[in-house]
């Protein structure tokens, strides 16, 4: 009496949810800790969808008095490029309407406060050129563990029957100043 039948279909993987669920939790650790001041934004990766989360998370964030970005356990990908040059953005003009108290400027992608990026040991390929960019650029300071230190490529991976794939290190990265 009273019973019912449920189907439930679970997922296959649970993996991005909980990474979701790890990210929600830190930028609420920081907007409790900050009184809502600090925003937080943290990059899994540096591919298309990477980009996308990027998006979704700093666009509605750039009204915060300063700004991490978490490159910790960034697996690395191609887009870091796309996402400094945004954390870039300077204003270089402001309008402001007679009687006006606040002025404005059309130049709504830049972040007007200081920003920092924390890093780990657990970075690799372009999530350490990320970090090494935004430090060149001026974006903010470095906050944690060196990266691996490694920086190199390994495109284009040949995939595995069982769904893995084999990565060959076969490029890497250097500058005049730093060298490998």
């Amino acid at each position: 009496e009273g019973a019912r039948t449920v189907y439930v279909r679970p997922i296959g993987d649970e993996t991005r949810m909980r990474y979701v669920e790890w990210v929600a939790k830190n930028r609420e650790y920081v907007e409790r800790a900050s009184g809502g001041r600090v925003g937080y934004l943290h990059m899994d990766a540096m591919g298309n969808d990477d980009f996308a989360d990027f998006v979704k998370q700093y666009f509605v964030q750039r009204n915060k008095e300063a700004l991490i970005v978490d490159d910790r356990f960034n697996n690395g990908g191609y887009v870091q490029t796309f996402i400094n040059n945004i954390l870039g953005v300077k204003v270089s003009g402001y309008f402001n309407m007679r009687n006006s108290r606040e002025p404005w400027s059309r130049q709504g992608d830049a972040f007007l406060g200081p920003m920092c990026c924390l890093i780990n040991e657990f970075a690799i390929s372009c999530g350490e050129e990320f970090p090494h960019r935004f430090r060149d650029l001026g974006l903010g300071p470095l906050i944690g563990r060196r990266t691996e230190g490694g920086e190199v490529g390994s495109s284009p991976g040949w995939p595995l029957v069982d769904g893995g794939v084999v990565s060959v290190p076969n490029y890497g990265m250097f500058t005049m100043k730093d060298g490998w």
